[in-house]
């Protein structure tokens, strides 16, 4: 029940119009790639001079992998939410959240 109450309640701010903050935006995004190169760079120089193993290379480069995957996963989700709000009764959530109140 707290837990529909509290993704209920996201969902009612989110609905509510942001403030856009593009040029922020796109800094994050170029900032995010530029250590994503950085850190292959320094990850290849350390395996030419052996001061790393192949196995932790690999762990690293699947975390770093990962974590870009969520990241863009999530850009891609906040550019297209405004499309999906549209179709949200935000009524029907004030409603429901009365409803877990009482």
């Amino acid at each position: 029940m707290h837990a529909e109450k509290s993704y209920l309640s996201d969902i009612l701010k989110k609905l509510e119009p942001a403030k856009k903050h593009k040029a922020l935006s796109k800094l994050v995004y170029i900032g995010v790639w530029l250590a994503v190169v950085f850190a292959i760079i320094i990850m290849l120089q350390l395996l030419q001079r052996e001061l790393i193993s192949p196995v932790l290379l690999i762990f690293i480069s699947l975390l770093i992998g990962g974590l870009l995957g969520v990241f863009i996963s999530m850009k891609i989700s906040g550019k297209y939410w405004p499309y999906l709000a549209k179709h949200i009764n935000a009524d029907t959530i004030k409603k429901r959240l009365d409803e877990l109140k009482t």
